[in-house]
């Protein structure tokens, strides 16, 4: 009895490790995904439809493409040489550097997880090549029902969660974001005044929202996977007599 219930134990564990690797393996390739959307290009075009400035006349369009390189620059190295400067001097006050510095932080560990999820993949491949060779291909394809149903999991588990960001996001857009802010920014750094801050005003509400929806249209290919990959996978036990 304590036999069968220790095996049925491990089964489930290792039904929970194959969906936690399934996980982070959708999540890597969906980080990935909105990591080559942050991108000077563009930024550059965000900027020049959303910005709203005021008491900044110095800040012309034409130098919007420049500014849009030093964040970038700024924000995936953290580096703070990178802040954005003009004339030699930094172009943002103390609090919109340091709200910078946050979200530097934030895309440098959204770059960590990326090289992550790949390294994850090159040893997954490594292991699987290995298994192959010294077990064979037949007990390979033993493993594919039990890997496919881990998938079909996380991909249902991962679905859900969009889902209620999405509603969220459509029901009451101000509150996901600044919950959003609270969770990443807990220091408050965020809060900035829409009259007299440049960072805000380049980057306005309607920034983010037109930016959130770039996003979503770049994850397209990736949702449908989840979404028909479980109902793949349904079909073929199906038709496995």
């Amino acid at each position: 009895m304590e036999a069968g219930h220790f095996k049925g134990m491990r089964q489930w564990a290792s039904k929970g490790l194959r969906i936690l690797v399934c996980l982070v393996l959708l999540w890597g390739v969906m980080d990935s995904v909105i990591l080559t959307r942050i991108n000077t290009e563009r930024m550059t075009e965000m900027i020049k439809t959303h910005a709203q400035i005021r008491n900044h006349d110095e800040i012309t369009a034409a130098q919007f493409p420049e500014i849009s390189r030093q964040l970038i620059r700024y924000l995936f190295s953290g580096n703070e040489e990178a802040l954005p400067e003009k004339d030699g001097q930094l172009l943002f006050k103390t609090k919109e550097n340091l709200h910078l510095k946050d979200c530097a932080v934030l895309l440098c560990g959204m770059n960590a997880f990326r090289w992550g999820f790949l390294g994850l993949v090159l040893i997954l491949a490594a292991v699987t090549l290995a298994y192959a060779h010294v077990r064979g291909t037949d007990k390979l394809r033993a493993m594919f029902p039990g890997w496919s149903d881990a998938f079909s999991a996380a991909s249902l588990i991962t679905l859900f969660i969009l889902s209620v960001f999405l509603f969220w996001a459509i029901l009451d857009w101000d509150s996901l974001f600044i919950h959003f802010h609270l969770f990443f920014f807990p220091g408050g750094g965020w809060l900035l005044d829409t009259e007299q801050d440049l960072l805000i005003q380049l980057m306005a509400g309607s920034f983010f929202v037109d930016y959130a929806k770039d996003i979503l249209l770049s994850l397209l290919p990736v949702i449908l996977l989840m979404i028909f990959l479980p109902v793949l996978n349904r079909r073929s036990k199906r038709n496995t007599p």
